[in-house]
Parts: structure tokens; C-alpha cells; sequence
């Protein structure tokens, strides 16, 4: 299923990430941090990662807005991470991190790696170090909604009230829509700029007239946590013709967690359900999606089944009794 993920990673971060990268690089390095690595000297190390890097494996560089890494990266663009501060929940499936960073700056860009670092291999390249990270099994999640979106029902509730089940999946694209494709209202794969960084997530564009957009992924193994992640992308926060949006999440037949998400706001911070009552149950999870108007509403989410207890500083709740 990974590599499903990052097919779609390769069609988008070579290109957007390339000029916005370009452009925050240019005046980084020429006002704000000044340095001895010149372009060329990230050559070796990408040469080095190339030639050693796995199918579960994924890159970071360090200064984050430098670009001048990425021509040699070209092979492998669909593993770069561009993210600041990568999360847990961004290296799920992921087996190792090559980090290239300039060799002055490696402490804060292992400082930024979501889990605890110890004993990285690191291989020096003058200027440049490349620093391979093992990703612990404790980081990774039982579960994750996007890698089983092919397994999901997908329901609109139609003016009349009547509810349309979306039949049309698209593995290629791994999306869901109703009928024909829609530029706007699918329920897909995507790589969206939430909270400053790109996440991997569930693209799920409200429908008109505050109608409710489902989708219900079934018999869910829980454990002790159910962490959902979701916001408006950041052009959909500049929008002033959107509105707030509703999100509910149902836990079987009982309503788990109500936020909305303020119109003007781009936001991708947790919400964790403690699910430790109901640990070892399969039971369907369904998440609901309503905005009063249908205009710039750039929605995406995800979630996560973990067998560790809600984290400290996330929206906690604890899961309503079946």
C-alpha cells in the first residue's frame, strides 16, 4: 500500500515543491543564512543515498527550504519529504530516513525527526552528511483510513434526502466518486499543504447546501487510541467565500467527536479518542462532513488506530459505550 502512496507523492512534490522551495531557498541563503555549502556539493550525498536507498524508505533535507538538493534527487523525487516538522503520523510504513543535511546544522535536523533518534548512521561528505534513521516499530500505527479508503462506503445525502451510495472507485487515482469524475467532489488520495507543512491525507470537498457528505470505513480493529487529523487546506483558509465546516465522527452508532473548523483557518492538530474500553472490537467508523457553502472548501482528513494511550496536549475524549 505504500507504494500506492507515493506514486501519488511523485506526481506532486517535484513541481510544487520545487518552485516554492526554490523561491524560499533563494532568500534564505542569500539574507538569512549564509553558508559554506555550494550547489554542487550535495551531489555526492544524493548520489550515495540513491544507490542505497529501500522501497519503505523516504528523504529528508536539512536546512528544509533549501532546494539546492533536490536536481539530485530527481531519481527518488517521489521520497522526498519536504515537511519542517514531520509528524508520527506522516512516516507511517515508512522503514528508514536518509537525511542530507549540512554538516554544521545535523543536530537540529535530527531534532526534528518525530521520535527519539538513537545512534544514526552517519556518512560525511564534507560539507553534507547523510544521516540514516531507523524508524522504530513502537512510532507506527495499527491502522491508518487513507490505506483502506478502497474498503469504504461513500454516501451523499441528496436534496430530497434521499442518501446516493458513490460506487465509482478508481484505484489508479485511489478515489472515490459518484458517477462521472469530478474536479471538486471526490473522495481521494491527496498531498495538501495543512498547518505550514504537506500531509498525506483524505481529500472530502463538502457538498452544496450543508448536505452531508459520509464515508464509513468498516470494522475498524480498535485499540487504545483513535487519533483523526483534518483542516482546510491553506488556499482554502485565504477563501473569504467559504464558510466554517462541520466534522463528526461516529464511533458504531454513536457520535465519538464534533468539531467545526473555522472558515479562514488552516489546521491539522490531533484529536485523540481513548478507545481502551472497546480495545480489540471491530466496529465500523463513520466520518461526516457539512459546510454551508460548497466554495473553496479545499477539505481533507485522516486517521489512525494506535495501541498507545491519547497523547498529551491532543483534544482527548474518551469513546461512547456501544
Amino acid at each position: 500500500m505504500s507504494l500506492l502512496a507515493t506514486s501519488h507523492l511523485g506526481r506532486l512534490l517535484p513541481l510544487t515543491l520545487l518552485v516554492v522551495g526554490g523561491i524560499t531557498s533563494l532568500i534564505a541563503q542569500i539574507w538569512i543564512f549564509p553558508a559554506d555549502v555550494e550547489p554542487d556539493d550535495w551531489r555526492e550525498p544524493a548520489a550515495y543515498v540513491k544507490e542505497h536507498i529501500g522501497n519503505r524508505d523516504v528523504v529528508r533535507v536539512h536546512p528544509s527550504w533549501t532546494a539546492d538538493p533536490l536536481p539530485h534527487l530527481a531519481d527518488v523525487g517521489e521520497r522526498v519529504r519536504r515537511q519542517h516538522f514531520p509528524l508520527e503520523e506522516d512516516l507511517q510504513d515508512v522503514e528508514r530516513i536518509w537525511i542530507l543535511s549540512e554538516t554544521d546544522r545535523l543536530d537540529g535536523a535530527l531534532d526534528r525527526i518525530p521520535f527519539s533518534v538513537d545512534k544514526p548512521t552517519l556518512e560525511r561528505f564534507g560539507h553534507v552528511t547523510v544521516a540514516r534513521v531507523e524508524v522504530p516499530n513502537s512510532s507506527q500505527f495499527d491502522y491508518e483510513m487513507l490505506e483502506h479508503l478502497d474498503e469504504a462506503t461513500v454516501e451523499r445525502v441528496e436534496t430530497d434526502g434521499e442518501t446516493r451510495t458513490c460506487s465509482n472507485w478508481d484505484e489508479a487515482d485511489w478515489r472515490w466518486d459518484c458517477g462521472a469524475q469530478d474536479q471538486f467532489l471526490y473522495v481521494g488520495r491527496e498531498l495538501l499543504v495543512l498547518n505550514d507543512d504537506p500531509h498525506r491525507c483524505i481529500w472530502a470537498h463538502p457538498l452544496d447546501k450543508g448536505r452531508p457528505l459520509r464515508i464509513t470505513f468498516p470494522d475498524v480493529s480498535l485499540s487504545k487510541t483513535l487519533r483523526l487529523r483534518a483542516g482546510l487546506n491553506f488556499r482554502a483558509s485565504l477563501s473569504k467565500r467559504g464558510t466554517d465546516v462541520q466534522f463528526r465522527v461516529q464511533i458504531g452508532d454513536r457520535t465519538a467527536l464534533e468539531h467545526t473548523y473555522g472558515a479562514r483557518t488552516s489546521t491539522w492538530f490531533p484529536h485523540d479518542i481513548d478507545t481502551t474500553e472497546r480495545s480489540g472490537e471491530e466496529v465500523d467508523v463513520t466520518v461526516e462532513i457539512r459546510s454551508d457553502k460548497v466554495k473553496d472548501r479545499y477539505f481533507c482528513f485522516n486517521g489512525w488506530v494506535s495501541d498507545r494511550p491519547p497523547a498529551s496536549g491532543t483534544e482527548s475524549r474518551r469513546a461512547p459505550s456501544p
